[in-house]
């Protein structure tokens, strides 16, 4: 059988792959804030060049109305899962490779880790 040569013409990076995944990470920052809520949570805040931005859900500490959605860590934390699959909430909608699976997975575990430093230390809202 004869083999065939593959060429690649995509342009960009696909939605979903490791290259897009770290392109992302190369224009963001992760934001403690309540942005979202008046609860702070951790995002992954990426700067879209025109001064305009977009908050990933990354992690907060449960509360007992915390989306069922979310995993819950052993020691209190809701994340976000890496992808978006029916009602689970997640980093992206489409899907992933399982390498930038991976490494959407350890963004979110490192993010938790960050947030629970600060949250233990600095966080607790006053009452």
């Amino acid at each position: 059988m004869k083999k065939l040569e593959v060429e690649i013409n995509i342009s960009g990076y696909p939605v979903g792959t490791l290259r897009w995944f770290n392109n992302i990470i190369d224009h963001s920052k992760l934001v403690i804030s309540d942005v979202r809520s008046d609860y702070p949570a951790i995002y992954l805040r990426t700067d879209n060049g025109d001064d305009t931005y977009i908050y990933r859900f990354l992690c907060k500490r449960a509360t007992e109305d915390t989306n069922s959605s979310c995993i819950i860590t052993e020691d209190g934390y809701a994340c976000t899962y890496p992808q978006q699959i029916y009602d689970v909430i997640g980093f992206e909608s489409k899907p992933l490779t399982p390498n930038c699976y991976r490494a959407i997975k350890e963004l979110i575990m490192e993010a938790k880790d960050i947030f629970a430093e600060w949250w233990e230390n600095d966080g607790k809202l006053k009452e």
